[in-house]
Protein backbone atom coordinates (compact mmCIF):
# COMPACT_ATOMS: atom_id res chain seq x y z
CA UNK A 1 0.00 0.00 0.00
CA UNK A 2 2.44 2.89 0.65
CA UNK A 3 4.39 1.98 -2.62
CA UNK A 4 1.19 2.86 -4.55
CA UNK A 5 1.17 6.36 -2.66
CA UNK A 6 5.05 7.48 -3.50
CA UNK A 7 4.10 8.14 -7.17
CA UNK A 8 1.30 10.55 -6.28
CA UNK A 9 3.85 11.86 -3.20
CA UNK A 10 6.99 12.85 -5.79
CA UNK A 11 4.14 13.90 -8.45
CA UNK A 12 2.42 16.48 -5.65
CA UNK A 13 5.80 17.72 -4.49
CA UNK A 14 7.43 18.01 -7.97
CA UNK A 15 4.19 20.58 -9.23
CA UNK A 16 4.66 22.14 -5.96
CA UNK A 17 7.95 22.80 -6.59
CA UNK A 18 6.67 24.18 -10.16
CA UNK A 19 3.81 26.80 -9.11
CA UNK A 20 5.38 30.20 -8.02
CA UNK A 21 3.09 31.73 -5.65
CA UNK A 22 3.49 35.31 -5.16
CA UNK A 23 2.22 37.54 -1.85
CA UNK A 24 1.54 40.94 -1.43
CA UNK A 25 0.32 43.54 0.99
CA UNK A 26 -2.30 46.09 -0.02
CA UNK A 27 -4.64 48.33 1.30
CA UNK A 28 -7.36 51.50 1.09
CA UNK A 29 -6.05 54.62 1.93
CA UNK A 30 -9.11 57.07 2.76
CA UNK A 31 -9.52 60.56 1.61
CA UNK A 32 -8.97 62.02 5.28
CA UNK A 33 -5.79 59.68 6.09
CA UNK A 34 -2.67 61.99 5.63
CA UNK A 35 -0.19 60.68 3.53
CA UNK A 36 3.17 60.47 4.00
CA UNK A 37 6.31 60.82 2.73
CA UNK A 38 7.98 57.08 1.83
CA UNK A 39 11.66 56.39 1.81
CA UNK A 40 12.96 57.01 -1.63
CA UNK A 41 10.12 59.34 -2.84
CA UNK A 42 10.49 63.05 -4.30
CA UNK A 43 10.57 65.94 -2.18
CA UNK A 44 7.64 67.26 -1.81
CA UNK A 45 5.45 64.39 -3.12
CA UNK A 46 3.40 63.74 0.18
CA UNK A 47 2.38 67.32 0.59
CA UNK A 48 1.24 67.67 -2.91
CA UNK A 49 -0.89 64.43 -2.21
CA UNK A 50 -2.46 66.14 0.81
CA UNK A 51 -2.88 69.53 -0.98
CA UNK A 52 -6.38 68.48 -1.76
CA UNK A 53 -8.79 67.17 -3.80
CA UNK A 54 -7.82 63.47 -3.03
CA UNK A 55 -10.87 60.82 -2.39
CA UNK A 56 -9.01 57.99 -1.68
CA UNK A 57 -6.40 55.16 -2.84
CA UNK A 58 -4.62 52.22 -2.16
CA UNK A 59 -0.76 50.77 -1.98
CA UNK A 60 0.28 47.22 -3.14
CA UNK A 61 3.67 46.55 -1.72
CA UNK A 62 5.84 49.88 -2.98
CA UNK A 63 3.49 51.28 -5.29
CA UNK A 64 0.62 53.64 -4.48
CA UNK A 65 -2.20 55.23 -6.33
CA UNK A 66 -4.30 58.24 -5.51
CA UNK A 67 -7.91 59.60 -6.78
CA UNK A 68 -8.61 63.26 -7.19
CA UNK A 69 -11.85 65.49 -7.93
CA UNK A 70 -11.44 68.76 -9.10
CA UNK A 71 -11.71 71.08 -11.71
CA UNK A 72 -9.63 72.00 -14.13
CA UNK A 73 -8.80 75.13 -11.88
CA UNK A 74 -7.64 73.35 -9.47
CA UNK A 75 -6.08 70.32 -11.26
CA UNK A 76 -3.69 73.42 -13.34
CA UNK A 77 -3.16 74.69 -10.03
CA UNK A 78 -2.24 70.90 -8.70
CA UNK A 79 -0.18 70.04 -11.87
CA UNK A 80 2.18 73.58 -11.56
CA UNK A 81 2.86 71.91 -8.05
CA UNK A 82 4.12 68.60 -9.47
CA UNK A 83 5.67 70.21 -12.45
CA UNK A 84 8.09 71.11 -9.49
CA UNK A 85 8.91 67.56 -8.41
CA UNK A 86 12.85 66.62 -8.43
CA UNK A 87 14.15 63.27 -9.12
CA UNK A 88 10.80 61.73 -11.06
CA UNK A 89 9.91 61.84 -15.13
CA UNK A 90 7.30 64.02 -14.98
CA UNK A 91 4.25 62.27 -17.58
CA UNK A 92 0.74 63.42 -18.05
CA UNK A 93 -1.31 60.57 -19.55
CA UNK A 94 -4.37 61.60 -21.19
CA UNK A 95 -7.53 59.52 -21.19
CA UNK A 96 -10.94 60.54 -22.84
CA UNK A 97 -14.21 59.47 -20.68
CA UNK A 98 -14.67 59.23 -17.38
CA UNK A 99 -12.70 57.08 -14.17
CA UNK A 100 -13.68 55.70 -11.08
CA UNK A 101 -11.66 55.03 -7.89
CA UNK A 102 -11.35 51.11 -8.93
CA UNK A 103 -8.88 49.02 -6.56
CA UNK A 104 -7.50 45.65 -6.98
CA UNK A 105 -10.24 44.23 -4.73
CA UNK A 106 -12.85 46.24 -5.55
CA UNK A 107 -16.62 44.66 -5.51
CA UNK A 108 -18.56 44.72 -8.68
CA UNK A 109 -21.95 46.07 -6.79
CA UNK A 110 -19.47 48.54 -4.75
CA UNK A 111 -20.19 52.50 -4.64
CA UNK A 112 -17.71 54.04 -6.26
CA UNK A 113 -16.59 57.79 -6.97
CA UNK A 114 -15.84 59.42 -9.96
CA UNK A 115 -12.00 60.87 -10.42
CA UNK A 116 -10.82 63.42 -12.47
CA UNK A 117 -6.94 63.02 -11.92
CA UNK A 118 -5.10 59.93 -10.45
CA UNK A 119 -1.28 59.88 -9.61
CA UNK A 120 0.73 56.70 -9.18
CA UNK A 121 3.69 56.21 -7.37
CA UNK A 122 5.26 53.41 -8.63
CA UNK A 123 8.35 52.19 -6.94
CA UNK A 124 11.33 51.72 -9.50
CA UNK A 125 13.32 49.03 -8.66
CA UNK A 126 10.24 46.49 -7.42
CA UNK A 127 9.09 47.13 -11.07
CA UNK A 128 11.82 45.73 -13.19
CA UNK A 129 10.71 42.47 -15.42
CA UNK A 130 12.53 39.24 -14.76
CA UNK A 131 16.26 39.75 -13.30
CA UNK A 132 17.45 42.44 -15.73
CA UNK A 133 21.53 42.55 -15.61
CA UNK A 134 20.84 46.73 -15.94
CA UNK A 135 20.53 48.37 -13.13
CA UNK A 136 17.65 51.11 -12.80
CA UNK A 137 18.11 54.17 -10.58
CA UNK A 138 16.54 53.51 -6.81
CA UNK A 139 13.61 55.90 -6.76
CA UNK A 140 10.05 56.33 -7.70
CA UNK A 141 8.14 57.47 -11.25
CA UNK A 142 5.44 59.66 -10.45
CA UNK A 143 2.63 59.85 -13.15
CA UNK A 144 -0.57 61.70 -13.50
CA UNK A 145 -3.25 60.62 -15.69
CA UNK A 146 -6.19 63.06 -16.43
CA UNK A 147 -9.61 62.06 -17.69
CA UNK A 148 -10.84 64.48 -20.16
CA UNK A 149 -14.71 63.24 -19.88
CA UNK A 150 -15.21 64.85 -15.85
CA UNK A 151 -14.36 68.19 -14.70
CA UNK A 152 -11.12 69.00 -16.55
CA UNK A 153 -11.21 69.58 -20.60
CA UNK A 154 -8.59 69.23 -23.04
CA UNK A 155 -9.14 72.94 -23.81
CA UNK A 156 -9.18 73.62 -19.90
CA UNK A 157 -5.42 72.23 -19.86
CA UNK A 158 -2.38 74.49 -19.25
CA UNK A 159 0.53 72.28 -18.87
CA UNK A 160 3.85 73.23 -18.07
CA UNK A 161 6.37 72.73 -20.58
CA UNK A 162 8.72 70.40 -18.05
CA UNK A 163 5.72 68.16 -18.50
CA UNK A 164 5.80 65.11 -20.84
CA UNK A 165 2.77 65.21 -22.37
CA UNK A 166 1.51 61.40 -23.80
CA UNK A 167 -2.34 59.75 -25.04
CA UNK A 168 -3.47 56.86 -23.18
CA UNK A 169 -3.67 55.10 -26.96
CA UNK A 170 -7.35 54.26 -26.60
CA UNK A 171 -8.79 56.87 -28.98
CA UNK A 172 -5.62 55.69 -31.40
CA UNK A 173 -6.29 51.85 -30.38
CA UNK A 174 -9.70 52.53 -31.82
CA UNK A 175 -9.61 54.55 -35.01
CA UNK A 176 -6.68 52.01 -36.03
CA UNK A 177 -9.52 49.03 -35.33
CA UNK A 178 -12.17 50.85 -36.91
CA UNK A 179 -9.89 51.93 -40.31
CA UNK A 180 -8.81 48.00 -40.44
CA UNK A 181 -12.99 47.43 -41.05
CA UNK A 182 -13.08 49.62 -43.19
CA UNK A 183 -10.24 47.86 -45.17
CA UNK A 184 -11.16 44.69 -44.75
CA UNK A 185 -15.17 45.89 -46.01
CA UNK A 186 -13.79 47.67 -48.80
CA UNK A 187 -11.59 43.91 -50.05
CA UNK A 188 -14.62 42.04 -49.71
CA UNK A 189 -16.38 43.72 -52.59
Amino acid sequence: MRTRRLPFLVAGLALAACVATAFGLGSDIPADHPVVSQNGWPAGLAELLNAGGRVGGFFVNANDWFFFQGDAKAFNAWLEKYAALKDTPLRLVLHPGRAIDRRPWSKPDEKRLPVDWQVDVINREGMRVGFQEKPVKAGYDVTVHVFLGGQVGLGDLDVPLGVEVRSSGEIEAFVAHHQAKRTLTEKAK
